[in-house]
């Protein structure tokens, strides 16, 4: 992929992720200013709304890559992140809890600029690069997910509710305008290019789900986004069973943001060497470490302990990212990349929905210290299969995976 396309591509990544990024620490307490008062409440509001876009994006998600070869990667972009921005925008009249998690859920739908990133970047990226190039998308977009938290604590402190969603929308009608002026259609597989064969959608699903890839790279994505956000939605409530007396929303916002620093580094630092490493043994020290990374959180004693730990989780789950996207670009046709992004996208949305309405409804009914309990055994054992699947399988990285399908 040419240097100034990409640069295009990474640029709109970031944007993309601060703008998505910036309310994450700030809901705990614009529920309690729309009227929520019960910390039960409080607990289930915040994990509700932190995840209703994931949701929707989950569902939304196969549909991106299919809409790629027919709309074109700037139409797409252009016209969700212009959505997305006027929502956002909206979020500044609602007078109840209810009205923020339909525009949340709204949100959801559009938030494909990601998927049409990835799959351009994979299209367009030689096979022997295409995990530096993942990486280094990856990285970028990180910087965003690292930014946005902590400019939203600090926003929620120094302005009113109205001016914060206002500046949360900015990053997304900048990407409108960048994506409309300077992003590049590459060729792609057109909708008349495709064979008329009415069992060629059959064969193209029997190809993706008869792989036991696709489904052990689907399912680590989910449980690593589960991992993070069973804890996420509910950190103003985990510092203070750790006895950590704080209403700080920079705090919270930093410790959002602390998994995003540890991805970053470790993409920065290491990702330009991934080609050169056996992806596999990668992804499986990844998933080991972030099993224990998770479990660690049971027995931290104090503030220091768990900013460690968080740095150590967004450590591990740094390799799940561009390793799946290229163990998926490896093992399937080109003409299949985008239907595998976007089931890939999807398990990444379900991972992120099921942690955080999990973790808070726990929190609500067992306590904190229950829901780390049962969160992190669930996740050691989903760890534990998808180890020994990856022991256990052939992996169809040669070269005739990467040829079309005949």
């Amino acid at each position: 992929m040419p240097n100034r396309e990409f640069v295009v591509l990474c640029t709109v990544s970031f944007l993309l992720r601060l703008g998505l990024n910036i309310p994450l620490a700030f809901f705990p307490y614009f529920v309690r200013h729309l009227g929520v008062s019960r910390t039960s409440d409080v607990i289930l509001w915040s994990g509700a709304l932190m995840t209703a876009s994931y949701l929707t994006a989950s569902l939304m998600s196969p549909y991106w890559g299919k809409w790629i070869d027919r709309f074109g990667s700037r139409l797409l972009i252009t016209t969700t992140s212009l959505g997305m921005g006027i929502i956002v925008l909206m979020m500044s009249v609602c007078t109840s809890p209810f009205m923020l998690l339909l525009l949340r859920l709204m949100v959801g739908i559009l938030m494909g600029g990601h998927i049409v990133i990835v799959t351009l970047v994979a299209r367009n990226s030689p096979p022997e690069q295409v995990a530096r190039s993942m990486s280094r998308l990856e990285a970028i977009g990180l910087l965003g997910a690292i930014t946005g938290p902590i400019f939203g604590g600090l926003l929620e402190r120094s302005v009113s509710y109205g001016t914060f969603f206002l500046m949360t929308s900015i990053p997304f009608f900048i990407v409108a305008i960048i994506s409309h002026t300077w992003i590049v259609e590459f060729a792609c597989v057109k909708k008349d290019d495709a064979p008329a064969s009415p069992t060629l959608k059959g064969r193209e699903m029997r190809t993706i789900f008869q792989s036991e890839m696709f489904w052990v790279c689907v399912s680590t994505m989910a449980i690593a986004q589960f991992a993070v956000l069973s804890v996420e939605p509910n950190l103003p409530h985990l510092l203070r069973y750790l006895h950590i007396h704080t209403r700080s929303p920079e705090l919270v916002g930093f410790l959002f943001a602390l998994p995003s620093a540890g991805t970053f580094l470790f993409l920065y630092l290491i990702g330009p060497f991934l080609n050169r490493w056996k992806l596999v043994k990668v992804l499986q020290t990844a998933i080991f470490g972030m099993v224990l990374a998770y479990v660690s959180q049971m027995f931290v004693s104090n503030l220091t302990e768990l900013l460690l730990i968080r740095l150590v989780l967004g450590l591990c789950i740094a390799t799940t990212l561009p390793v799946v996207n290229s163990l998926l670009k490896l093992s399937f046709p080109p003409e299949l990349h985008g239907h595998v992004f976007g089931y890939n996208q999807r398990a990444y949305f379900l991972g992120m929905v099921s942690g955080g309405l999990l973790g808070s409804w726990l929190i609500t009914l067992a306590g904190i210290n229950r829901m780390l309990e049962m969160t992190a055994g669930f996740i050691a054992i989903c760890s534990f299969y998808l180890l020994m699947a990856f022991r256990r399988m052939a992996v169809p990285l040669r070269e005739e995976a990467k040829a079309p399908m005949k």
